[in-house]
């Protein structure tokens, strides 16, 4: 379980935090380049949260290599640190803490373990006296989570936490540092919900999932306002789905998905009411997404979302929204009305060590996320293949569903070959790789 989180503050700058082999690290963008990689915390844990706590500063909760919490403070530019909760146990769990409210009453919601290798949401609130009264338990959460929770701020105190309740599924809470509110099951019973992407506008939820059988996947957005749920709405129905997002781009609410490897975009005009046919996006995207925590200092951002894609690859590579709105970057200026000319001079200030050591820190990256990718992929395969060997064994009337279910796995078996990790070496002259 791999944390990746986007954060955008208010003077405009991006940071991408997330782990390499190192450990965790973050990544500027100023003026629309990324700065170097800067070493958050050596030897850490996957599992990490943050939010904006305070004005231009992240406040980022991950684990050391002894899985003690560690608070860590960064603005950019300073990174500061300290142990909040050391582990004093020889197993390490993976913990994600986040504060609930302001600086004046603040809550924290974090996991803790529990029986049969479960896990137990808590919710910890100070007392008078200033010091911590005890934990309390909100729910027990389901072994087969991908995320443990997700919170996304509405206000300064009032968010909602996303997780999948033990006996119940997917669903979420209100959330204040006084209290928590009553668990909402997301998706109707019986539905097989899997991946999930959401966001909350100023007087609605807008939830899109991905609900699974063995002969099909289905793409579905349920909105939520004051009454309540709304009936559920099927986007997209067919036998490969993956990568859902949904967020509001210009006043529009989109919803992307993966179908058989592409990239579809579904839109509506009014706030979710009704949707547009879904097509084919048509800009550039990456081939191995990942979604990142998007959280932002700019409530009038033209961007409303608590995820957004990246590259696997190259975790701060935001993807589709740079062709979407041209102000997602600061840098997107009027361009002047005097064009300088080329300078032959320019290409001898390149300096052949930088473009190697970039060449080899993308081919880090890129090989990274193809391991991430083919683990994920042969699980899948694994699972399939207990599910074509458990049908073999029912009623004769399955017969047929055996027949063409290995169409479905020879698409994933050219998935993995399609997965390029074959050795390459670097040009110093131009950067570029070269295949052996």
């Amino acid at each position: 379980m791999q944390s990746n989180l986007i954060a955008k503050f208010s003077d405009g700058r991006l940071v991408a935090i997330y782990n390499n082999e190192d450990g965790l690290v973050a990544r500027v963008c100023e003026s629309g380049r990324w700065l170097p990689e800067r070493a958050l915390l050596k030897g850490a844990q996957l599992c990490f949260n943050a939010s904006l706590a305070l004005p231009g500063e992240l406040q980022i909760y991950a684990q050391d290599k002894k899985g003690s919490v560690v608070l860590i403070s960064y603005n950019g530019e300073n990174i500061q640190s300290k142990i909040i909760l050391e582990n004093r146990s020889d197993n390490i769990h993976a913990i994600l803490f986040t504060p609930v409210g302001s600086s004046g009453y603040m809550s924290l919601l974090y996991n803790i373990p529990a029986e049969e290798g479960k896990q137990k949401l808590i919710i910890q609130k100070p007392c008078e006296n200033g010091k911590w009264a005890e934990p309390e338990e909100i729910a027990v959460l389901s072994e087969n989570a991908e995320r443990i929770f997700e919170f996304c701020r509405i206000n300064e105190n009032h968010g909602i936490v996303f997780y999948r309740q033990l006996g119940q599924g997917l669903g979420y809470r209100e959330i204040t540092a006084e209290q928590a509110g009553e668990f909402v099951p997301v998706f109707r019973q019986g539905e097989n919900a899997q991946g999930y992407s959401f966001f909350a506008s100023d007087d609605s939820l807008h939830v899109v999932y991905l609900s699974s059988t063995l002969f099909s996947a289905r793409l579905v957005y349920r909105r939520k306002i004051s009454s309540g749920f709304e009936q559920p709405v099927i986007l997209w129905e067919g036998q490969w789905l993956d990568n859902c997002l949904i967020c509001e781009i210009n006043g529009k609410i989109c919803v992307f998905f993966q179908s058989g490897g592409t990239l579809y975009l579904s839109e509506s005009s009014d706030n979710g009411a009704s949707f547009s046919k879904a097509e084919i996006y048509k800009h550039k995207f990456c081939r191995l997404p990942r979604k990142a925590i998007y959280i932002s200092e700019c409530p009038q951002d033209n961007y409303k979302a608590h995820h957004v894609f990246v590259d696997s690859a190259h975790p701060w590579d935001i993807q589709i929204l740079p062709d979407m709105y041209n102000d997602f970057y600061t840098y997107y200026e009027k361009p002047s009305e005097i064009i300088a000319e080329p300078s032959s001079v320019q290409k001898n200030d390149i300096n052949p060590n930088e473009l190697m050591a970039e060449a080899i820190e993308r081919l880090t990256a890129e090989n990274q996320g193809h391991k991430i990718k083919i683990a994920e992929l042969m699980e899948v395969l694994s699972k399939r293949e207990e599910e074509i060997s458990s049908l073999k064994n029912k009623e004769p009337e399955t017969e047929e569903y055996i027949l063409k279910y290995p169409e479905e796995e020879n698409n994933l078996l050219m998935r993995l070959e399609d997965t390029d990790l074959e050795s390459k070496e670097i040009s110093p002259e131009d950067g570029h790789t070269k295949a052996q």
